[in-house]
């Protein structure tokens, strides 16, 4: 005859294993060694801070100054 802590115990195991068996997938994304638009390395210090990058700084900073040009601000 079980007790109310063997009951928890084997709830708590089968929502642990659901829980498991549900969880998303980890999202595995590449990121680009080489600046989509110059063909040059992207700095490992900016591919480390802004995830997902695909533009080296000098870049980066190209199209945020165009931006800024063409959209006035």
């Amino acid at each position: 005859m079980s007790d109310d802590v063997d009951v928890a115990n084997k709830l708590a195991d089968e929502a642990v294993a659901r829980a498991l068996a549900n969880r998303a997938q980890a999202v595995v994304t590449v990121r680009p060694i080489d600046c989509a638009e110059c063909g040059e390395p992207i700095e490992p210090a900016r591919r480390e801070l802004i995830a997902g990058t695909e533009h080296c700084a000098e870049c980066a900073q190209f199209f945020a100054t165009r931006n800024r040009f063409v959209n006035g601000r």
